[in-house]
């Protein structure tokens, strides 16, 4: 998931696909973020759900914990710290990462051999993230997305928008506008691509110095 920072509604999103998984499916579902702090973040969006009227209550094995949520029917939520030693040591069906980019890629790719499907649940992981970083680790992950077929979802805050039926209102909207700086506006909210110049060595610059109708040599 490509989405705008703050008016995307990302965390809330993946704290409520996870809230269903384990509430409907009974599936083990972990949360690992840019931090500790950001997983409990997650953790704590999806505690709210339990708190609505309506709630499944009777399937809770206890109240939720900082980092752990369990059901009677088998399904368990934990958030996980950002570490490799973290990242490894689970096998749920459900894998929920949040601001991939924030995510160091080795923490990443740790955490990526953690899912397997059993009883009868699929394995599933979703990477979820503002693409902030010219050459940081949602930059890596939607390469891999074209290289390995993976589907991208993107939205902004239009989508958001409270004449879409969403929650953003144009109040919001024009003050974050108002707050960040317009490089950041356009790459971290209209989803345009993060800006290189903190790059030593300039790729529109590296572009021009190769003419591909001339041929390529190994």
């Amino acid at each position: 998931w490509k989405a705008s920072r703050g008016l995307g509604g990302k965390t809330t999103m993946l704290a409520l696909l996870g809230h269903m998984e384990t509430a409907v499916l009974g599936a083990e579902v972990t949360i690992l973020g840019g931090s500790g702090q950001q997983s409990q973040r997650v953790h704590e969006a999806q505690e709210k759900f339990w708190k609505h009227p309506n709630a499944p209550l009777g399937q809770l094995v206890a109240d939720p914990t900082k980092y752990e949520t369990k059901l009677i029917n088998g399904g368990r939520t934990v958030a996980l710290l950002a570490s490799t030693r973290s990242a490894r040591g689970p096998h749920p069906q459900r894998l929920r990462l949040d601001e991939c980019d924030e995510i160091k890629l080795e923490i990443l790719d740790a955490s990526l051999g953690q899912t397997l499907s059993a009883r009868g649940i699929a394995a599933n992981t979703v990477m979820s993230s503002t693409h902030q970083y010219a050459d940081g680790t949602m930059t890596e992950i939607l390469k891999r997305a074209t290289d390995r077929g993976w589907p991208v979802y993107e939205w902004c805050y239009r989508e958001n928008h409270v004449s879409n039926g969403g929650w953003a209102d144009d109040e919001q909207i024009e003050g974050k506008r108002s707050e960040v700086t317009a490089a950041m506006w356009a790459a971290e909210y209209e989803l345009g691509e993060p800006s290189p110049e903190s790059r030593a060595i300039q790729p529109e610059t590296v572009d021009a110095m190769f003419k591909p109708e001339l041929g390529q040599f190994g």
